[in-house]
């Protein structure tokens, strides 16, 4: 809102009216369990069937982390967290070391991750992804370059309806 930045890929919405925001795509959200976890052969799982475990997430700021709770609670229950980090991959060497479980996004690590002792299931929770998106401030008038790429993930993404 303030300007100092021209775009910021974003999974938070804004909630200042001086920021304007464009979806881009929807990304799954996956449980991530170590290789020896119980579920860990499992192709798909349900948080109802979790809500057990001990939880590494990320610190309540973070949109992840709202986001890992409400689908816990839609699931019936408070993750029970042992660990809360600022960072995903602090949190997988946790999940990865059997200290706890995590719901994360895709985010290209779907492959490679058995190497390091990670396995991410897709969850069967309807919700379970999360809407990335472009933001920038309404007020601020964009340098040619973010302009130019502003509108070609327009013209990458189609319109959504209501967009």
């Amino acid at each position: 809102a303030e300007g100092r930045v021209d775009l910021e890929l974003t999974a938070r919405q804004p909630r200042n009216p001086e920021v304007a925001w464009r979806w881009l795509f929807s990304e799954r959200l996956y449980l991530a369990v170590s290789t020896s976890h119980r579920l860990a052969r499992r192709q798909l799982v349900a948080l109802e069937e979790v809500g057990t475990e001990p939880w590494v997430l990320l610190h309540r700021n973070w949109e992840m982390r709202r986001q890992c709770d409400a689908l816990c609670a839609a699931a019936g229950y408070a993750p029970r967290v042992v660990f809360e980090g600022d960072d995903l991959p602090t949190l997988l060497g946790f999940v990865a070391n059997d200290l706890g479980i995590s719901i994360v996004p895709a985010m290209g690590l779907t492959s490679g991750l058995g190497q390091l002792g990670i396995r991410l299931i897709p969850l069967r929770d309807p919700d379970a992804f999360r809407e990335i998106g472009l933001a920038w401030s309404k007020r601020r008038r964009l340098l040619p370059a973010a302009r130019q790429f502003r509108e070609f993930t327009r013209a990458w993404v189609p319109e959504r309806v209501g967009d």
